[in-house]
């Protein structure tokens, strides 16, 4: 999420890596392409609205949800602009038209609540996936 509340498509919370800037992701008025080739320089970091305008009846969408406490309001706003598509429609989300993961639990716990049928990925490191409990599956399941 952007200073000005825009989603973006970023998978980084910094920008060094894929722009010609340094810092968070927050500034989206870089150059995203550059890096990748002189062919592309000037490219921006693609809004998620600008996304979804150009693909909603043409692709899937496997999106990634960050914390919550670094982009209050972002899972609203994700599930507000995937209904400005239509693509949350039961039987959209039966066919995989929109699938949403993230490391965050909080994350997945408040779009679940937004939304019960959009399905949701619990992403956990290798190191604590042998530390998971049943017990601890059990409460996982219950929303992812």
């Amino acid at each position: 999420m952007t200073k000005d509340k825009n989603l973006i498509a970023m998978h980084d919370t910094k920008v060094d890596r894929n722009t010609n800037g340094e810092g968070l992701v927050k500034d989206k008025k870089l150059d995203a392409g550059s890096w990748f080739s002189q062919g592309h320089r000037g490219e921006k970091v693609p809004e998620l609205a600008e996304i979804l305008e150009k693909y909603y009846n043409k692709t899937n969408f496997y999106i990634e949800t960050k914390k919550p406490d670094t982009y209050p309001g972002m899972d609203k706003q994700l599930v507000e602009e995937l209904n400005k598509k239509v693509l949350l429609r039961k039987s959209k989300l039966k066919k995989g038209k929109v699938i949403v993961q993230s490391f965050s639990e909080e994350s997945l716990i408040n779009i679940h609540k937004l939304n019960k049928y959009i399905p949701l990925i619990k992403l956990i490191t290798d190191n604590d996936v042998d530390k998971l409990s049943n017990n601890e599956l059990q409460l996982l399941s219950k929303y992812a």
